[in-house]
């Protein structure tokens, strides 16, 4: 295991960072009549999911349904993601079905081929 030092104004510049991204993320929706899902289809917007340790396959139908729950919870719930001090930009919510995820945004660009601005990687809690 290799540990790094950081020093706390590189914590203050992931910080504003993370801050700045959340806000541009937030702002995107924040028009009436726009949702998540539109930007998914519009791809401004892609989803990731994390690998299993176990080898399972991936739920993509569990994946979706709380993908439309984020969707749903940021358009009509006002749910918005919030930054942390060391540069993670996330937002927890339920899906229908009552389990608990995690979005959590991608600070870089996603890897090509894609167009996409954001990416956001969801996982079960």
């Amino acid at each position: 295991m290799t540990a790094v030092q950081v020093t706390n104004e590189q914590l203050v510049d992931l910080a504003a960072d993370a801050k700045t991204l959340c806000d541009r993320f937030n702002r995107l929706l924040s028009s009436p009549g726009i949702s998540l899902q539109l930007y998914q289809r519009k791809g401004v917007v892609q989803i990731a999911v994390q690998e299993s340790e176990e080898d399972e396959e991936i739920d993509i139908p569990a994946v979706q349904r709380a993908f439309l729950s984020l969707s749903d919870s940021m358009k009509y719930d006002n749910l918005r993601f919030g930054s942390g001090i060391m540069g993670s930009v996330w937002a927890d919510f339920s899906d229908d079905d009552g389990l608990e995820w995690r979005a959590a945004l991608n600070p870089r660009n996603p890897n090509p081929p894609s167009t996409a601005t954001f990416e956001i990687l969801l996982y079960k809690l």
